[in-house]
């Protein structure tokens, strides 16, 4: 049998990183930056990925405030200390119920018989799933 769970790049048990757009936008990874740039800055277009612009706990987050994670209107610390940020896209989130972008593009699978893991890249390249 085998499970997934969650290797974030950006984020460890120990620290964080950021990802800040040239208009000042704070992620928390360049794959959430990307999407950001591609739905609302520039015309959408059928790129980018879908787990973000199905996200209804961020449209609703954008609706009510649009520089919610905006440098020009909050601190960096007030922004990183969004409920956001703490319950989906770090621990707990990632254990519990990791966001759908975390899941498809920062997981590792393990096979719980002989231990081994494999990343979603080294799946692509071998596996074609």
């Amino acid at each position: 049998m085998k499970y997934k769970r969650i290797e974030c790049m950006q984020h460890t048990d120990e620290e964080r990183s950021w990802e800040i757009t040239p208009e000042g936008r704070v992620w928390p990874c360049c794959y959430f930056g990307n999407t950001w740039d591609i739905k609302f800055i520039d015309e959408p277009r059928p790129m980018g990925i879908p787990e973000l612009f199905d996200d209804p706990e961020l449209e609703k987050i954008m609706t009510e405030d649009p520089d919610w994670n905006s440098l020009e209107k909050h601190s960096l610390d007030e922004i990183v200390a969004h409920e956001y940020y703490w319950t989906k896209i770090w621990k707990p989130g990632f254990e519990n119920n990791p966001h759908p972008i975390c899941a498809k593009e920062c997981y590792v699978v393990v096979d719980e018989g002989t231990g081994k893991e494999r990343s979603i890249s080294d799946i692509a390249i071998y596996d074609k799933e």
